[in-house]
């Protein structure tokens, strides 16, 4: 965890938006800790002209699936709430 926490956001936002724009990539999959730290970024992807990009809980933080975007545009989609 030392190395991700020394990495600057701003990296991290600047490789997360190469890999959405890459047509070689299906899927994202990202460590929900880390996209808490580009949640903005993740925020204003519109998930119909990206890729999907799933989040994967961290074994050293609990899941908070009210922050995850395919849950919620899922959640959108059915008209329901995640409880």
């Amino acid at each position: 965890m030392k190395d991700i926490v020394e990495t600057n956001v701003k990296d991290i936002e600047k490789k997360f938006n190469r890999l959405t724009n890459r047509s070689d990539i299906a899927i994202l999959l990202i460590n929900q800790y880390i996209a808490d730290m580009i949640r903005p970024t993740i925020n204003k992807l519109d998930i119909r002209s990206t890729i999907p990009v799933i989040e994967i809980p961290s074994k050293d933080t609990i899941y908070d699936p009210n922050t995850d975007p395919l849950l919620r545009q899922a959640k959108k989609f059915c008209g329901g709430e995640y409880k």
